[in-house]
Order: C-alpha cells, then structure tokens, then sequence
C-alpha cells in the first residue's frame, strides 16, 4: 500500500465487493496519466512522416482542459461537503467505526523513563483528543489521550479521506450511507475514471490501426 502525494491513495482498485464499491475511486495514476498523453511507440521502429513522437497540440490542450475542470469541480465539491477543515486523524478514525486496530502509545513517567503500550480493540469513536476501543473478549472499553498516541494499524484497508486534496478511498459501503457528503466526490472520481478508460481504449484502438 502507497502514498502518492500528487494523485491518489492508493493506486488500485478497492476488494471491496459492494456494489458501489467496485471501481477505482480516485484521480489517475502516474503511470495512466503518461498512457493518456504519450502514444506507444517501439524502441528501434523506423521513424516515417506518420510516426509520433510526442503528444499532439490538441492532446497538450486537452489534458490542460481536463486538469483545469477537474480542479474546479474538485474545489466545488470540496466547500460543498462541509469538510474543507482539514484531515484530522479523528475524523479518518471516525470514517473506519467497527473495525478492528493496534494502537501503539508511549507514557512518559518522569525523567527520562517512558513506558510503552499497545492496545488491541475495535474503534468506537474518536474526538480530537482521544480514541475510543473496545475489547471484543471482555466487552471493556478503552479511553485513550491522542497525546501519548505513536501510530495505529490496520489488519485491513482502510477508509480514507483528505478534504485538502480530495483524496478517497472507500473499503465499506455503509461509510457512503453514514457520510452522504461524500457521494459527489466519490461518483465524480468514479466518473472521472470512467471517462478516463474510454478516452484510453479508443487512444489504443488509434494507434493499433
């Protein structure tokens, strides 16, 4: 699993079986951007009048068109869900209720000594200063200050989202349900994908010819 801090988190399709939930979410990935733009062409063909070497004047201009829509929309839908705060820990922990997670903390007890601990649980809730888990063994609960936190993990994907980039990943079809401002950003990015795979099978059946 990867960041990419210009595209998207993460560069493949969710295993999620929902039917909502069966494209890829987000914006193009490096790799696909570069198949849109630079037509496939062998190392070592002879160059004739018809080869091309490089994306054309009216592929420059569309991908400029596309980007500049795409950030527009992105900005709109961004203000629109209400979520343009910032992406707070608590709030990705709120997006993965129900699932369950290690929670590694670090207690400091004076002087240079610290104490290390790691809590097993399925996540409640979460504020922005604590977390809430619950242990499925005892039915106990877990109140635990963000401030002592060092990291937490994940058995599986995760949901994920970041309103600075309009970054989405969605695994679970209910965050859709619990979270309805989500559904612009996630049927535009499936949309936007969509588009994406006509405009590149008709790019190759091009050059196939």
């Amino acid at each position: 699993m990867s960041y990419e801090p210009i595209f998207s988190y993460p560069p493949q399709i969710s295993s999620c079986s929902g039917s909502c939930c069966n494209s890829l979410r987000n914006p193009i990935t490096p790799a696909e951007y570069s198949a849109l733009i630079e037509p496939p062409f062998p190392a070592g063909a002879p160059i004739g009048p018809n080869t091309p070497t490089g994306p054309s004047l009216a592929d420059v201009n569309q991908a400029a068109a596309n980007f500049a829509e795409d950030m527009a929309v992105d900005q709109f839908i961004a203000r629109s869900s209400g979520r343009g705060g910032g992406g707070y820990l608590d709030n990705i922990l709120r997006l993965n209720r129900g699932k369950m997670a290690r929670v590694r903390m670090t207690f400091n007890s004076g002087g240079n000594s610290s104490e290390t601990k790691v809590f097993t649980g399925i996540i409640e809730t979460a504020a922005r200063d604590h977390i809430v888990l619950s242990d499925p063994q005892t039915g106990g609960r877990f109140l635990l200050l963000t401030i002592y936190l060092d990291y937490i993990e994940f058995p599986e994907e995760i949901n994920y989202y970041y309103p600075g980039t309009n970054v989405l990943n969605i695994t679970d079809e209910k965050v859709l349900t619990e979270n309805p401002e989500l559904v612009p950003l996630f049927e535009y990015q499936k949309a936007k994908k969509d588009k994406f795979i006509t405009h590149l099978e008709a790019l190759t059946l091009k050059n196939e010819r």
